[in-house]
């Protein structure tokens, strides 16, 4: 028979909804307590990201948060050198009715609205609120790997965003003329914007 935590944990596994930037992994089938979340941004600083969480959920649960670290070394004003995430609903604001499912939208939610307000790792926050793009080049910088401030930080980036911008490259000039014309009559205001300029993010 299940310990009462799996059982509920099971039940939130089922009514996951996850985002299309989120995946999980279960590198055990038989050991539904530990798991992994990845989380790859499609915008914002750390858009082509491949970030990995645990999940371990002890025998309190849902009384009790599950233990979430961040695998990958990110430098981020609410993630520390050490993994550990500054999440409010991890913490004191985390109550029985909540579920994996708020974790994971609160986790993604880090990526696209890092909070300078709360950190754990203040040279990160101090950078994002005082010089945005010194911070911009900073993360990018720790996604392609190597060091920063005596810092070493693994390559994290996904494959696809060189061969997104491989593809760029090789997009006929044809194409790319006719899409910039349209934009510059868009922001003059002689023409509707068509909907692919709206979705067209690649140019």
């Amino acid at each position: 028979m299940l310990p009462i935590n799996a059982s509920i944990l099971i039940l939130d596994i089922n009514d996951l909804e996850l985002p299309k930037t989120c995946s999980t992994e279960f590198p055990d089938v038989n050991d539904l307590l530990n798991f992994r979340l990845v989380i790859s941004p499609d915008e914002g600083f750390y858009r082509g990201g491949k970030f990995t969480f645990s999940f371990k959920i002890g025998p309190n649960y849902p009384h009790e948060p599950p233990k979430v670290k961040c695998t990958n070394k990110v430098y981020h004003p609410n993630i520390d050198l050490e993994g550990n995430v500054c999440l409010n609903i991890l913490r004191e604001d985390w109550k029985p009715v909540l579920t994996v499912n708020a974790i994971v939208y609160g986790l993604q939610y880090l990526f696209l609205e890092p909070n300078p307000e709360d950190p754990l790792n203040k040279e990160a926050a101090h950078e994002l609120q005082n010089n945005k793009r010194l911070f911009e080049q900073n993360v990018h910088r720790t996604m392609r790997g190597g060091s920063l401030n005596g810092v070493y930080y693994e390559k994290c980036l996904k494959n696809w965003i060189w061969n997104r911008q491989k593809k760029k490259k090789q997009q006929p000039k044809s194409d790319y003329f006719n899409w910039n014309c349209r934009r510059l009559l868009q922001l003059l205001n002689f023409v509707p914007p068509p909907s692919s300029i709206e979705t067209n993010t690649n140019l």
